[in-house]
């Protein structure tokens, strides 16, 4: 119908690369920005919404993997690691099993030259990859 609005999404790119990450640690798996998996500017789209999947290992329940984001990712910003976060994005909470574990409606502020890095803090070793793809709305066709 005319004047309706509606969500529009981009798909899911690979953002951090699966690496098995200790606890209290940041995995440590390659990093693409997410302007290089999408259509710009077509998908350079307001929000992003995260997928962190958890392949291997038990969370302890309620632990979380924390979403940090290296602004310009091009070097002229520190790389987060031991207790440098630099800044933080969000958190998913873990329930006791691997699976996708999903964070809606970020602020988009650096689609172009910006890496997400996942800090785990579920209480025990773990396995996964953070994705990410871009959020807005538009009138429907």
């Amino acid at each position: 119908m005319a004047d309706e609005t509606i969500g529009i999404v981009s798909a899911f790119v690979n953002v951090c690369a699966s690496a098995s990450t200790a606890d209290q640690a940041f995995n440590d798996g390659t990093k693409a920005t997410l302007s290089a998996g999408l259509t710009a500017p077509t998908d350079a789209y307001a929000l992003i919404d995260f997928d962190v999947n958890v392949t291997v290992g038990t969370p302890t329940e309620n632990g979380t993997i924390d979403i940090y984001m290296r602004p310009a990712a091009n070097g002229s910003a520190p790389v987060p690691a031991g207790a440098y976060r630099q800044q933080y994005i969000g958190s998913v909470g873990l329930d006791n099993a691997t699976g996708h574990y999903y964070l809606f409606g970020v602020s988009n502020v650096d689609w172009g030259t910006a890496n997400y890095y996942g800090f785990n803090n579920s209480g025990t070793t773990l396995t996964f990859e953070i994705n990410a793809r871009t959020r807005t709305w538009g009138p429907a066709p």
